[in-house]
């Protein structure tokens, strides 16, 4: 979808009101509210308008959307992909991310990046398939970054998965 930006993902629910918290880098995330934005979740793909961006740092953010109205509306959906239209926010240059990208590990899909965690000796891949991985992103680990496939390919050691 070469019409949409990426916004984030949505990672888990903030407190009982449906509200939502999600992992992104969005640079001009205040631009959302008011708008309508489209959160897709396998093939389910749902339409959401933003009521309110809070607590945004550069990496994480909460999202108030005005169809989610308690804890289990929001749970169905965690694990969302939100995006939104270009013509609905000012131009940006967008800065690619690997958050989406399936890993291989030998060429075996493991699972999908849905994080980047910030460490002060490197940054940590957290990749979610059967169960949560936690990977150092560092060239040990991370052999290769295909950005026209959305593929990493990653060599972990025995006790890693």
């Amino acid at each position: 979808m070469s019409d949409v930006y990426y916004v984030g993902h949505i990672t888990t629910t903030h407190k009982l009101m449906g509200a939502v918290k999600i992992s992104t880098s969005f640079p001009i995330l205040e631009d959302i509210v008011g708008k309508r934005v489209i959160a897709s979740k396998n093939d389910n793909i749902k339409i959401l308008f933003v009521k309110k961006v809070e607590g945004f740092n550069g990496k994480r953010a909460i999202i108030s959307f005005n169809e989610i109205n308690g804890i289990d509306d929001a749970k169905e959906i965690i694990d969302a992909d939100i995006s939104i239209r270009k013509d609905l926010v000012p131009e940006y240059e967008e800065e690619k991310s690997i958050i989406g990208y399936k890993v291989l590990n030998f060429n075996k899909s493991i699972g999908q990046v849905v994080d980047v965690m910030e460490n002060k000796a490197q940054d940590i891949l957290v990749v979610k398939g059967e169960k949560e991985i936690l990977i150092p992103f560092i060239d040990v680990f991370v052999k290769e970054i295909d950005d026209e496939r959305e593929e990493i390919q990653v060599e972990l050691i025995e006790g890693m998965l």
